[in-house]
């Protein structure tokens, strides 16, 4: 069901599970398949056009399609709950939270914010770029969806961290 490779000079445990990177995908595929809905009930859903209506159930959808599913799978695993950074939020710092990020081989990470539509919708991914300490480092990275995986980096109480791709 998952491999386990533990990094000793990283500190960090990789989990190789599949799933992350398809429960980001269903959040997007649900997005997209109530676009004609949005459009039906005038919720704006364009990055310029958006409202707080749109931004609840796109929160929302995420909250239950991707941290939910990753976070029951943590506490069934490892028996802990973590903090998952939100949708759409922002954040001084991830010193604090777990979260759904870019799979880079870079000494950065990229916590996912939000989808934003360049070309066609939900098309770039809308990240922030922080330290091995939590610390934002640059905001507002873009990612091309077609272009990208992703994994969850769980923050432990002993300074470890956990990989789920």
């Amino acid at each position: 069901m998952s491999k386990l490779e533990n990094s000793e000079e990283n500190r960090t445990i990789v989990i190789k599970t599949g799933n992350v990177s398809k429960v980001v995908d269903n959040f997007r595929t649900a997005l997209l398949a109530l676009l004609p809905i949005f459009d039906n009930a005038g919720i704006s859903w364009g990055d310029e056009d958006q409202f707080e209506d749109f931004e609840a159930i796109a929160e929302n959808l995420y909250r239950w399609m991707v941290n939910y599913k990753l976070e029951n799978f943590v506490n069934d695993n490892f028996d802990f709950m973590p903090t998952s950074a939100n949708y759409g939020f922002y954040y001084k710092d991830y010193t604090k939270y777990s979260f759904v990020e870019i799979n880079t081989d870079s000494d950065y990470h990229y916590p996912v914010v939000q989808l934003k539509s360049k070309d066609s919708a939900f098309d770039t991914i809308l990240c922030n770029e922080i330290d091995a300490n939590g610390q934002i480092v640059n905001e507002g990275v873009e990612f091309t969806w077609d272009e990208v995986q992703f994994r969850f980096l769980l923050k432990k109480a002993d300074n470890t961290a956990v990989a789920f791709v």
